[in-house]
């Protein structure tokens, strides 16, 4: 299925909570995407908006590609969702220098 990036990554962001750890190598679901319970909330609107069929289409794109189950993969689909600004890079660094110790 062609999807929009956009589309993608909104139903990313959505089911990246429920797709993780063994639950990330789901092929088929008898219940589709509407059927974990933590997810209810946020695919409703998402079913809304683009209907249950185009939903579970680019779910199930997603965990063919296997994006929810590799950070790396999920970055090369969406690098926007990883960008770091400067400022936070900086955070980081010092926050890491502190850790480590003089």
């Amino acid at each position: 299925m062609v999807y929009s990036s956009v589309d993608g990554r909104r139903i990313f962001l959505a089911y990246r909570t429920v797709f993780t750890g063994p639950h990330a190598q789901i092929r088929k679901s008898k219940k589709g995407p509407r059927g974990h319970r933590a997810a209810q909330r946020v695919v409703q609107p998402l079913i809304r908006d683009f209907g249950f069929d185009k939903v579970a289409d680019i779910v199930k794109t997603l965990l063919d590609q296997r994006v929810f189950e590799s950070e790396l993969k999920a970055k090369i689909a969406f690098p926007e969702l990883f960008q770091t600004s400067p400022a936070r890079d900086v955070q980081r660094n010092e926050s890491e220098t502190m850790l480590r110790g003089p």
